[in-house]
């Protein structure tokens, strides 16, 4: 976490071997077999949930928030725009895996109008609108 740097690390190969031996025992290698290394950078959110869901439309929401003085409430003030037919499923970061499918899920079930029924907490929870109003704020300091 928190490394920019693009050059695999000794210390985080064995890491990973390690903790492989211990969750698949059979599968276990050791470092001298791994030829090569690599980096890769996952894309995770500042709270850590993915977005999924309509994008906020936030021009139109910079121009509705310019009219009031920095300190005020914008959630109370501000309404959420959406950009018309345009979604997001980003972010997912580790927990792609996991998250992805259900994402995916919640995006067809907006693009077509379905109900959220089960999925409303989880879509709720992961909806990008939580973005627009932390951005708006910040700009307003």
């Amino acid at each position: 976490h928190n490394d920019p740097t693009e050059t695999a690390h000794e210390s985080d190969t064995h890491e990973i071997l390690e903790t492989c031996s211990q969750w698949a025992p059979n599968l276990s290698f050791s470092a001298e077999q791994v030829q090569q290394a690599r980096v890769c950078f996952r894309t995770s959110t500042i709270d850590r949930l993915p977005y999924i869901g309509k994008l906020p439309d936030f021009n139109t929401m910079r121009r509705e928030a310019s009219q009031y003085q920095s300190g005020t409430n914008l959630s109370a003030k501000v309404s959420i725009q959406y950009a018309d037919g345009v979604y997001v499923h980003a972010g997912h970061g580790s927990r792609g895996l996991l998250s992805c499918p259900l994402g995916g899920e919640i995006v067809a079930r907006l693009v077509v109008n379905e109900p959220l029924a089960e999925l409303n907490d989880a879509a709720t929870l992961c909806c990008p609108s939580r973005l627009p109003y932390r951005l708006l704020g910040k700009e307003k300091s």
